[in-house]
């Protein structure tokens, strides 16, 4: 009978549980800070493409309250325009610095996802392993349940004492305990996704009943091409 209930149960939380993937892509999309820093690298493009060009032309307009004379006869109006020409090379240089300036903030919005990434899985494997030890809990307290009822039957039947139902009791009691302690630690983790993923802090998450054990591949070549690809801080 326990037995079918706990397998029923984590049928029903592994198909509701939410892939880690789809909270991944739901922190870049939503994360304010990372918005900005995308807006940022927006405008810094925008600035990249307005230092190819020449200043603006600059009017000029005089009106004199008497005439001025001048060697073409009085002028009491005066109309002009000025073109300033940057000095040689120095638009090109201009450009590479815009586009320098545009690729710093570019690596800034990559390195500020890779910190969500890290953060979210963190806090989603930490979530995961309260919840496996709270459902260890779950079912040594549905056991110990199960045998205190059987030592009631004993002690009924005079085959065994009071003593044997209180010391049940008290492990039944620590069981709890625990199980409160690991509600309460999982808080944190369970804010910090929702904090990522931009919506409430106590917002459910769903993690499943059990996840396969990681196979880590740390053969020389894989490590060294990884650690040789460029990370966004050293960009």
């Amino acid at each position: 009978k326990y037995i079918l209930l706990i397998l029923i149960g984590g049928l029903s939380l592994s198909a509701n549980a939410q892939p880690l993937s789809e909270m991944v892509q739901r922190a870049i999309a939503s994360n304010p800070e990372l918005k900005a820093l995308q807006q940022d690298y927006l405008a810094a493009l925008q600035l990249e493409k307005q230092v190819r060009y020449l200043p603006d032309p600059e009017l000029g307009l005089a009106w004199f309250i008497l005439p001025v004379e001048t060697r073409l006869g009085a002028q009491q109006l005066r109309l002009g325009a000025t073109q300033t020409f940057p000095w040689k090379g120095t638009i090109p240089a201009r450009r590479v610095l815009a586009q320098r300036q545009a690729g710093v903030r570019n690596a800034a919005i990559a390195r500020r996802q890779w910190q969500l990434i890290l953060q979210l899985e963190k806090a989603y494997y930490e979530l995961y392993a309260l919840r496996a030890d709270r459902s260890q809990l779950d079912t040594s307290l549905q056991l110990l349940q199960t045998w205190e009822q059987l030592v009631l039957a004993k002690v009924a039947a005079g085959q065994a004492s009071q003593a044997d139902v209180l010391e049940i009791q008290l492990r039944r009691r620590e069981v709890v305990q625990a199980m409160e302690q690991l509600e309460r630690a999982a808080i944190r983790p369970l804010a910090q996704i929702n904090q990522v993923i931009n919506r409430s802090p106590g917002a459910e998450v769903q993690t499943p009943l059990r996840l396969d054990l990681a196979r880590l591949p740390f053969s020389k070549d894989s490590t060294l091409s990884l650690a040789e690809r460029p990370h966004p801080d050293m960009r």
